[in-house]
């Protein structure tokens, strides 16, 4: 046995669009940690027409794409790894699986051969359905014996639905062998037997698609579990008509397990040759846990598995396997071309309704190695104790009625009305409840803001009334992902610029990382309104006052632009404009908008010095920056390190550099120009919160989280003094403006804390929050209290500058 090298003498350059990719996956981890499920809703037919729309006939630039998907189609998708996203467990945040997602779309391997298509992802696949073989009780063959993909035992598909499918198949021939080149001659004798209520609807589709007819006969039911004297007496009356009987390790609607032995009990003395399946979509929790495992007592005696990895284990859609008792039953429904290699390994030829296949597993993969068997174990007992913790919620709340007994991580439940009472309703109770908890779970629905599952059931148990059809509630722990690795906390692009530390340290790009992202940043960006004028009307009326009409003859630049919010305003009074921002997101999508425009990409406090050695000084009529001066000064006093904020060690000397980082923005101002910014309140009472949460990180340099304003106002009154110019400084009071709860959390953890994980971690903190947002909201949103300082310096010789004309002249 040899390995070949295949060296590469000329390896490809990097793609210059890479970059994309980078942006794309940083856009995708932050959905994934936000808070909210949904970042607007709107109705199918709005939806329809914002997005069904012709194909242009011009192409459009990579960064215009993703720009498109993040402002239009992003904000209407679900996230389901929010934690207030409770109807089912498919949170898909894995950070290994993740990756795993990622990476086998990269390789691009195919599934459907094994030579040269996929030739070590086809081995990788043979693991992982080894792995959970085991885990159920099935046994594996020596590695040694593994010769041909009939000895594996197993498929990985899609979706529970695909895998039921092919069980169904394996059920049929069995039952009638050659009915895959004969066909269904008699649909009659491929009745499949289901528990009455719960069954998945995937069955009976299965039946459908393979020819044999929808011949779904149910059984009556006992807490969710077949009643096994009822099942008996059907398999007596329709033993000839039988080739399936469906068993639920954890139904779709209530994750109730049946007595599993019991059903193969009763089967194999009727019957040895009924197929017996098990749907462990949800159960395969159970698998992982001592605790939890004698709840599947039996199922390694069926003849086959369906598993729902993506349902479970925090694994990414869509990711399904059907596992067989005897690997050799596969080759019943193996099919045979000339266009799949008819090689040993080649998963092609045991895989129906699926040609090409995309390397699905090597998320499970990834996972499953990063967990270990003792952190699958963790999972199954988490999952199971905080569903056990919310029941209890629900058994001591008086409105609430728990309809199922707790089996892995589902609680059914429903809302009692006023004046009903649990236990024996009659029907108009009835319909009063279960209109009431249709309309609780269709505002839900609405608000987008939290996701109870809702179905209908039979209320087997009798809480309300014994064979009811209810319409209730379902809360489903989901099962985490280490979403500390990346949830509520900024997505780093590769290689960041750092002023200190090493590459594991929280370093400057990582703290404003939130704006690296225009379409978040602009999604989590509130509106700010003084006196009834938002922020950039501000800039508009003082424009206005000063210059009147737009007359495009202006030298501008812009520090921090951003986007382009404000620079949409002063743009119009340009002759030429310069644009700076130290992200390259924001700079990229404000150059697609001003295409004109000079843009620098870099700290403000750099691109002030490279336009000074550009000997650009007293040039630009509008130097502009606003919201965003604080950071550049803030820089001279404070440094990241690895711990988090820190003061520098020389105050007075940052002190002077930054004194003179202003004076050399008031030396860009040309003659009779103009400095203008606007700085935050930090007095205001939501900056007074967001002060008392840094200062638990590390304290601010002397004069407080005011500093920044206070060293440019000081600066600039010097320079007033010096007869460089005249200062205006106007501190207007007004309100940022959420409209919603989640915004409002958003703009303080997001935006203010920059999803610093002490500050993200402070119990206390978020409490303050809550209690701030609780003060100030009112209907239709939320008004935190805040200020800005509007800063106008006047390069003009002073105080002459500001008498009349008549006797200035």
């Amino acid at each position: 046995m040899h390995t070949t090298a295949i060296r590469t003498h000329n390896p490809p350059a990097v793609d210059p669009h890479d970059g994309l990719a980078h942006q794309a996956l940083d856009i995708g981890l932050q959905f994934k940690a936000r808070t909210e499920i949904f970042g607007r809703r709107s109705t199918a037919g709005e939806i329809r027409n914002l997005l069904v729309t012709d194909l242009p006939i011009e192409p459009m630039a990579g960064e215009a794409v993703l720009a498109e998907f993040v402002d239009r189609v992003l904000p209407l998708c679900k996230n389901e790894a929010s934690p207030r996203f409770m109807g089912f467990g498919d949170t898909g945040d894995d950070h290994l699986a993740l990756a795993g997602s990622v990476l086998a779309t990269l390789t691009q391997q195919n599934m459907i051969n094994q030579s040269f298509d996929s030739p070590s992802a086809t081995f990788i696949e043979i693991t992982v359905l080894r792995w959970l073989r085991g885990l159920l009780g099935y046994a594996n063959p020596l590695v040694g014996n593994v010769n041909t993909v009939w000895d594996v035992g197993g498929m990985v598909t899609p979706g529970g639905t695909t895998s039921n499918t092919v069980a169904m198949m394996l059920a049929r021939e069995a039952k009638a062998p050659g009915t895959m080149q004969s066909g269904v001659a008699d649909p009659s004798r491929f009745a499949v037997v289901v528990p009455r209520g719960i069954g998945h609807y995937s069955v009976k589709a299965a039946l459908t698609w393979i020819g044999c007819g929808a011949h779904i006969i149910e059984v009556a039911t006992d807490g969710f579990r077949y009643n096994t004297d009822e099942l008996a007496r059907t398999l007596r009356e329709h033993r000839d008509r039988v080739m399936a009987v469906i068993a639920y390790a954890g139904d779709s609607r209530t994750q109730t397990i049946d007595d599993l032995r019991a059903v193969h009990d009763v089967v194999r003395a009727i019957d040895p040759k009924i197929w017996l399946h098990a749907d462990a979509c949800w159960g395969l929790l159970a698998a992982f846990s001592p605790n939890l495992r004698d709840k599947i007592d039996g199922i390694a005696e069926f003849d086959s598995i369906t598993v729902d990895p993506h349902k479970i284990m925090a694994v990414p859609y869509g990711l399904s396997a059907l596992l067989v008792r005897d690997p050799a039953a596969v080759r019943t429904i193996s099919t045979y071309s000339d266009l799949i290699m008819q090689e040993d390994f080649a998963f092609g030829q045991v895989t129906p309704f699926i040609g090409t296949k995309g390397w699905m597993s090597l998320k499970l993969w990834m996972m499953m190695l990063g967990r270990g068997r003792a952190g699958l174990v963790e999972l199954a007992d988490h999952r199971h104790e905080v569903a056990q913790t919310f029941a209890g919620l629900v058994d001591a709340h008086p409105r609430l009625v728990r309809l199922n007994d707790l089996d892995l991580a589902a609680v059914v439940f429903a809302y009692l009305p006023a004046g009903i009472e649990a236990g024996n309703l009659d029907d108009a109770e009835l319909d009063r409840l279960n209109r009431l908890n249709i309309a609780i779970h269709a505002r839900m629905m609405d608000e987008g803001r939290w996701h109870l599952h809702q179905f209908t059931l039979p209320d087997d148990l009798g809480r309300l009334r014994s064979g009811a059809v209810v319409h209730p509630l379902r809360y489903g722990e989901q099962s985490r992902g280490h979403r500390d690795l990346y949830a509520r906390r900024p997505c780093l692009p590769r290689q960041p610029r750092t002023r200190s530390g090493g590459r594991n340290s929280m370093t400057n790009k990582t703290f404003r990382a939130v704006y690296e992202s225009a379409g978040v940043y602009d999604e989590l960006l509130l509106r700010h309104y003084y006196g009834g004028t938002e922020d950039v009307d501000l800039v508009a009326n003082w424009l206005t006052e000063h210059h009147r009409a737009p007359t495009a003859s202006f030298e501008v630049v812009e520090f921090g632009c951003g986007t382009g919010r404000i620079t949409e305003t002063i743009a119009p009074y340009a002759r030429n404009l310069v644009l700076a921002d130290y992200s390259e997101t924001m700079v990229s999508a404000v150059a697609q908008k001003f295409p004109a425009a000079q843009t620098i990409c870099a700290d403000t406090s750099d691109a002030v010095t490279t336009l000074l050695r550009e000997g650009r000084s007293k040039s630009f009529d509008l130097v502009t920056a606003f919201w965003s001066l604080s950071y550049p000064i803030g820089e001279f006093f404070e440094e990241l390190s690895p711990t988090g904020v820190r003061p520098r060690q020389d105050q007075v000397h940052a002190h002077t550099q930054a004194r003179e980082f202003v004076l050399d923005l008031v030396r860009l101002v040309a003659p009779g120009g103009h400095l203008l910014a606007m700085l935050f309140d930090a007095e205001s009472p939501e900056q007074q919160l967001v002060t008392r949460g840094w200062e638990a990180v590390a304290p601010f340099p002397v004069g407080g989280r005011a500093y920044t304003r206070n060293v440019l106002v000081d600066a600039l009154r010097d320079a007033e003094e010096q007869g460089i110019g005249a200062l205006t400084h106007t501190r207007l009071g007004g309100v940022a403006w959420a409209s919603s709860r989640e915004a409002a959390r958003e703009w303080f953890f997001g935006v203010h804390f920059k999803h610093h994980p002490q500050l993200l971690d402070d119990p206390e903190l978020a409490i303050s929050v809550e209690e701030f947002i609780d003060r100030y909201e009112i209907a239709g949103g939320v008004a935190l209290p805040s200020g800005v300082h509007f800063v106008d310096f006047h390069a003009a010789a002073h105080p002459y500058a500001s008498l009349p004309i008549g006797l200035s002249s």
